[in-house]
């Protein structure tokens, strides 16, 4: 990493570190206060040359971006002859240097340079962040290898410190990383900031803002009042710092990319550091009938409610929505960015929940399971509650893999719930142990059981052929809040078409499933259904059929028992009948 050979001078350590970012924001908000400070607009006419530039910063040189400029008829710095004298000259100007007692050098920033990421499109004007130069380069030999130089070179190259990054950008992250810009065209990456902030204007036209391409501006101008992109600029900024959340998300990012990628470093993470963005609302999903309430509103209260108390159950056959409706209450109560997913499979042991005994490069040592995880994870978040969510729990053998960890949810009380001191001793007894148990010995020793009182675990068991699935005990459904799931019984879930037909029909193959006592105990899923319209809606209309409708469904039933067909074939002729319809 590039940023393993450099380290700020005396006085500028705040920039670097992070992971106390509070005495950074103040500093920020003290210059901001006396606007004693200058503003660089760094715009760009295409999007891929400031996206490619945030992808260098996650994951070249994590948390920098870099910027170009021909500096073409801008002047000369007479100190050191580099074009962009005004960009020099304030750079020069940001700090000041002197020497301490004992005669040695040190720095202090007196004007910094806020840099304002900005990309014009449309003649719209884009923000997608904004950090504090920290470098000038001045490269003759290289250019950044997603940057088209046509007529000059883009020699004159600012480095800047990003502080925000706007919610759309910090969403798709990952997409961004993963962006190959020769294949990606102007107007897919248009989509990925078309929701970041765009710069009111008057008129569309450049000169009603005054913007223009890689201009600095100071609010004491020869006009004597500030010019209105200054003011802009200001005022956004301003208001990103004092608010404080958008700045710790973004350096949250670049926290956790560096832990990433700086092997063997240990990384100070203080509680609340990964700030949870929560649902505003909690999104059920249609034709859900539980054993709870029919009312929308009052199951929110009750699902709120169960997991204030402890951990959640959802029970019922494959395609009712328990998956679906686990997700959206994970992120209402926890946060988007806030909870773990995983799918239970019958290899599951104690070493793949809690953690135990494995061979890391040859060696062995202690490695982590799923709980330990989520204790970080819970320890690392602002959220109320941590969601652990584990689908299809009874595909794992329950005694073997969650017999242990279950006994740390043996009091009804999460105020009760405890780290076992075994499982302490039996992970400081091993000399080799991955990252995330040693992470978890720091936190344990900072908050002891907090984090672990923050944990709901959100399980999801299908009835399905239980045949193929592990038995659930007694000892584990006491350890749960259960709710039940149910197919639907007419077509109340059926929101995807206005076609009083297949509405009709589903609700009769519904009708005889229930009404089946061969013992089968299956129906028709809503999830079936949705994805036999989804590809039912695309075909012409001269193909649509009730009986087309029906052989597209028997594809998307989700099950292959034989038995099962074939009662589906019977009753589906019934129907088809009873509405008219012969093949």
């Amino acid at each position: 990493m590039i940023n393993d050979y450099f380290t700020y001078r005396k006085n500028l350590e705040i920039l670097e570190n992070v992971s106390d970012s509070s005495k950074l924001i103040e500093t920020l908000k003290n210059f901001l206060d006396t606007r004693n400070l200058s503003i660089c607009a760094f715009v760009s006419n295409k999007i891929s040359h400031w996206l490619a530039s945030i992808q260098y910063s996650l994951k070249a040189e994590v948390g920098y971006a870099i910027w170009g400029d021909t500096g073409q008829n801008k002047g000369s710095d007479k100190e050191t002859g580099i074009e962009f004298k005004g960009l020099i000259e304030k750079y020069k100007n940001s700090i000041n240097s002197s020497l301490t007692s004992d005669g040695q050098l040190e720095e202090n920033l007196i004007r910094p340079i806020f840099s304002v990421l900005v990309v014009k499109h449309d003649n719209n004007y884009y923000i997608l962040g904004f950090g504090l130069l920290v470098s000038v380069e001045y490269d003759l030999y290289r250019n950044f290898k997603y940057w088209s130089e046509v007529g000059n070179i883009w020699k004159i190259r600012p480095k800047i410190k990003i502080l925000y990054l706007d919610p759309a950008i910090r969403n798709n992250i990952s997409k961004l990383s993963e962006l190959d810009f020769t294949q990606t065209s102007e107007d897919e990456l248009f989509k990925l900031i078309e929701n970041t902030y765009r710069i009111p204007q008057s008129n569309k036209s450049e000169e009603s803002l005054a913007i223009t391409t890689n201009q600095c501006y100071e609010e004491n101008t020869r006009k004597g009042s500030p010019s209105k992109p200054f003011i802009l600029f200001y005022n956004f900024i301003k208001s990103k710092i004092e608010d404080e959340k958008e700045v710790l998300e973004t350096l949250s990012i670049y926290r956790s990319l560096s832990s990433v990628a700086t092997l063997g470093e240990s990384v100070v993470i203080k509680p609340h550091d990964v700030s949870c963005k929560r649902s505003q609302d909690l999104q059920i999903p249609e034709g859900l009938i539980t054993s709870l309430s029919f009312d929308h509103n009052k199951l929110k209260e009750i699902l709120v409610s169960i997991i204030k108390s402890g951990n959640l159950l959802f029970v019922g056959p494959p395609g009712t929505g328990k998956t679906e409706l686990a997700i959206n209450l994970a992120k209402y109560v926890s946060g988007e960015n806030c909870f773990m997913l995983t799918t239970a499979n019958s290899l599951w042991f104690r070493r793949d929940v809690i953690g135990g005994e494995t061979l890391i490069n040859g060696n062995v040592a202690w490695k982590s399971g799923i709980f330990i995880k989520a204790y970080n994870k819970a320890y690392e978040s602002d959220s109320e509650f941590f969601a652990v969510i584990i689908d299809e729990i009874n595909r794992a053998d329950v005694d073997k893999a969650f017999g242990e960890l279950f006994t740390v949810f043996s009091s009804s009380d999460p105020e009760n719930w405890l780290i076992p001191n075994n499982l302490l001793d039996e992970i400081c007894s091993y000399s080799n142990r991955d990252k995330e148990a040693e992470k978890f010995l720091e936190y344990y020793s900072k908050a002891k059981d907090k984090p672990l009182k923050k944990i709901r675990i959100i399980g999801t068991m299908n009835l399905m052929d239980m045949r193929n699935l592990f038995s659930i005990g007694e000892a584990l459904v006491r350890r749960f809040s259960i709710v039940n799931f149910e197919y639907p019984r007419g077509s109340e879930d059926v929101t995807d078409t206005k076609d009083d037909k297949i509405k009709e029909f589903i609700s009769c193959l519904r009708e005889k499933f229930n009404q089946d006592r061969s013992g089968l105990l299956f129906n028709i899923s809503p999830a079936s259904v949705r994805k036999t319209l989804s590809i039912y809606t695309q075909l012409k209309p001269e193909e649509k059929d009730l009986q087309t409708f029906s052989d597209i469904l028997r594809g998307n039933l989700g099950t292959l028992n034989v038995k099962i067909l074939e009662k589906y074939d019977e009753f589906s002729s019934q129907c088809l009948e009873r509405m008219g319809v012969s093949k």
